[in-house]
């Protein structure tokens, strides 16, 4: 059971093992309104993987978007990947190095297969990029039906012609939530200075993270927990593809969070740790030439390089709760530096400065009252 799937295994008679994805209902959930685009998106990340590429993936037998059916709850009927996920496994150095290999070849596969746009696949059977398909993205309009209130989605934005551009849509939204409560309720005040400063920090972006023209398929929860592994760490599938999406390729390759050093990652530093330095060696090999242009490096690259966009990634939108906001503000400052913005002093140093920056924004003026 995640967040926001449970998972049943259906044995049948002659031994044929399915999984049951079924969709929760909780507050981790997104709304209602979104959930049957969420599971129209996975289908089609599936039937794309399964039909037009070598990447491992369960074979999807038949869905339900939506609670209008027998079940009460929208559903995917797919293939059991056997095995243990890799973080379950606790694999030893040596057993992780032989899936960081195979790994390798995957990432491998899907450079093979690029797509003219930032979005997520939308149609099974089609390789359509639609907008896309982030909870927080939806644009939701109040509905009354027989005196019960109720949601609707009206669209998404998108998709984005680069990474910039995506990020000003969505960051925007962020900061009306935190405004309205929604969103960092008991950090308002720190999580609104820190996206008001990132949507700045937008006009600041270089040529060479701006990419266009060429996306490729991005896992979102790449934790560990998707990578399905055998007795002898052969990877048997890669699974949970909800939220997929099409990033440009400095983005798109950057190393899986499953390999991150946490602390590392959550201070002001750049170092990589030592599986991902591994793990670019090995795609090293698929070598598409280094050049001035971060567009012509290769994979390897992506990974060394990345450390920039996984913060901005984590910085925007981050579920943040009470035990994280240290973490939060650590990994925030360490983006400073990835933006060559070399604030020296302590987070509390920077965070008077940003409240003298926008001291004249009447939506941190409601927050700093609201707060007292």
């Amino acid at each position: 059971m995640g967040a926001i799937n449970l998972h049943l295994e259906l044995v049948f008679d002659d031994g044929i093992s399915w999984m049951a994805r079924l969709k929760r209902r909780n507050t981790s959930t997104p709304p209602a309104a979104v959930r049957p685009y969420l599971i129209r998106s996975e289908v089609a990340t599936y039937s794309f993987l399964k039909k037009e590429t070598k990447v491992p993936v369960p074979e999807v037998f038949a869905y339900a978007l939506d609670s209008n059916n027998p079940v009460g709850t929208g559903y995917i009927l797919m293939e059991t990947i056997k095995g243990k996920n890799l973080l379950s496994a606790s694999p030893t150095n040596g057993q992780l190095s032989k899936v960081l290999a195979q790994l390798a070849e995957v990432y491998q596969e899907l450079y093979r297969h690029p797509f003219p746009l930032m979005g997520s696949l939308d149609t099974p059977g089609s390789t359509n990029i639609g907008p896309v398909l982030h909870d927080l993205m939806a644009d939701l309009a109040l509905t009354i039906n027989g005196g019960r209130n109720t949601r609707q989605l009206v669209a998404f934005p998108g998709p984005f012609i680069n990474l910039k551009d995506y990020y000003c849509a969505l960051i925007p939204r962020i900061l009306h939530l935190i405004v309205v409560g929604e969103l960092y309720p008991f950090w308002a005040v720190d999580a609104f200075l820190i996206h008001r400063f990132l949507f700045d920090l937008l006009g600041q972006w270089s040529e060479d993270i701006q990419e266009t023209g060429r996306f490729y398929l991005r896992h979102f929860d790449d934790k560990g927990d998707h990578i399905m592994v055998d007795e002898d760490f052969n990877i048997t599938g890669i699974i949970d593809w909800e939220g997929a999406y099409t990033a440009q390729k400095t983005e798109a390759f950057t190393s899986p969070i499953a390999l991150w050093n946490p602390e590392e990652f959550f201070s002001e530093r750049k170092t990589l740790s030592n599986s991902e330095l591994e793990f670019a060696q090995l795609l090293d090999d698929s070598s598409h030439g280094r050049a001035d242009h971060p567009t012509n490096i290769n994979l390897g690259d992506c990974v060394r390089l990345g450390k920039i966009f996984q913060r901005f990634r984590i910085c925007v939108g981050y579920t943040l709760y009470d035990e994280d906001v240290e973490n939060y503000r650590k990994a925030f400052m360490g983006l400073l530096r990835e933006f060559s913005i070399h604030h020296e002093g302590p987070w509390e140093e920077w965070k008077a400065f940003a409240l003298k920056k926008y001291s004249g924004d009447e939506k941190l003026a409601c927050l700093l009252k609201r707060e007292g």
